[in-house]
């Protein structure tokens, strides 16, 4: 009586008719006619009988389900509705049209764009692969050629390390020699008195001199001469190392010199 949106309904059944507590009663409509009637869902086996008297909870239907479920939609939709009106109308619906041509203009801007640039992509692209292919022959031909000169530089090295290695031989040779004549010259000078002897062995004295003089500019010269050498053969054992570890360094030098030609 409380609730006016409520409807209790007493039900008598047949005898044995199985219904149990958890039986739910569910309001059902029949036909296109609309008649109502009421469908008793079916309970489970272990839930106890349901005594005389007692109460059949209420189940909705699956019709009233679904016209709650549309009342609700509609509803949501009308307000939705109400707010693009409101939004759409007086000034905030002039901004959206401007940002809507806004939006508009600038679509169009880029899809020009796109259209003009695209030539200028596809061929800067092909030129790009056109590079890179020129660039990793020219690499594979540079890596052959050091390759192929390898041997013919370690024998230049090895030989260069040779020269160098033989030089002070050759020059603790030559400074015994004149080390030696020089204590012949002493011995005689000793043994022979006589004034014209003694004045043949000065002149040859004078000469010796004169000759260790000359070896000794020759020596500096020499000296120098190795010096050089052996700078040069180090800078030709690094040029070599360097061609070796880096191949790519050659064919830069030479697009540079390209370059600085034309």
């Amino acid at each position: 009586p409380e609730n006016v949106g409520r409807v209790i309904v007493d039900i008598s059944v047949e005898r044995g008719t199985p219904i149990k507590t958890d039986t739910k009663a569910v309001v059902e409509t029949l036909g296109i006619t609309g008649l109502k009637y009421i469908d008793l869902v079916k309970s489970s086996q272990d839930a106890p009988p349901l005594p005389p008297g007692g109460e059949i909870a209420e189940e909705p239907s699956l019709m009233t389900d679904l016209s709650g479920r549309a009342t609700a939609i509609a509803l949501k939709t009308e307000h939705l509705l109400e707010n693009l009106v409101n939004l759409t109308g007086g000034s905030q619906g002039k901004r959206i049209e401007e940002i809507i041509t806004r939006l508009d203009r600038i679509m169009g801007e880029i899809e020009t764009l796109v259209v003009e640039t695209r030539p200028v992509v596809t061929e800067v692209t092909r030129a790009l692969a056109d590079t890179s292919r020129a660039a990793e022959a020219t690499l594979r031909s540079v890596e052959r050629l050091v390759e192929e000169n390898r041997a013919a530089l370690h024998k230049i090295v090895a030989g260069l390390d040779r020269v160098t290695a033989d030089l002070p031989r050759q020059q603790a040779a030559l400074a015994e020699l004149l080390e030696s004549a020089t204590e012949t010259m002493g011995a005689a000078r000793e043994l022979l008195g006589n004034e014209r002897i003694k004045g043949a062995i000065e002149d040859t004295a004078r000469l010796l001199h004169r000759l260790n003089l000359t070896v000794a500019r020759g020596q500096e010269n020499l000296d120098a001469t190795l010096l050089q050498l052996n700078q040069t053969t180090e800078n030709l054992r690094d040029f070599s190392r360097f061609l070796l570890e880096n191949p790519s360094a050659l064919f830069r030098n030479i697009e540079q010199e390209e370059r600085e030609f034309q």
